[in-house]
């Protein structure tokens, strides 16, 4: 069995290389967005925010039967600030009601501070963004989720 060290050291690496995948160390965003309504579309960097379009780093993508989109555009268009902690590799997401920390490769998180698991874990993608399970992002930040259509068809909303 790892040692709490060890854990904690595990846990905040994957965080850290999660936050990194945005390609800076700490966002600016504007103040939580309420009604904010993005549109994402499966395997497509295009997306709507708010009836703007603007691009992802990356395209939502199906891996282990979950659709996964970049964390730190999807966190930011929802005014969510993203810190990177490089030396242990944690991710801190937070507004003035919440606050996530997360960790890539690992299944659990906290949500003010409450421990809380997901099915699947983020992961970074080989240049360097991190990917999370839509459900996750929207659950997490207390908002819905929405797809519709079929395989690589999908559109998916996410609503706050």
């Amino acid at each position: 069995m790892k040692s709490k060290k060890q854990l904690k050291k595990v846990v905040c690496g994957a965080l850290s290389v999660a936050l990194l995948s945005g390609g800076l160390l700490l966002a600016q965003p504007a103040e939580a967005a309420t009604g904010t309504a993005v549109t994402f579309y499966l395997g497509r960097t295009d997306v709507v925010v708010d009836g703007a379009k603007q691009v992802l780093p990356k395209a939502p993508k199906v891996t282990a039967g979950r659709t996964f989109i970049p964390l730190r555009a999807t966190a930011e268009a929802f005014g969510f600030k993203v810190a990177y902690h490089p030396e242990d590799r944690t991710i801190t997401i937070e507004n003035k009601d919440r606050r996530l920390e997360m960790s890539v490769d690992m299944t659990y998180y906290r949500n003010n501070g409450q421990v809380a698991f997901m099915d699947v874990a983020p992961y970074v993608t080989e240049d360097g963004h991190t990917m999370v399970p839509i459900r996750f992002v929207a659950d997490a930040m207390g908002f819905t989720t929405s797809v519709s259509g079929v395989k690589d068809k999908q559109v998916i909303e996410i609503k706050g």
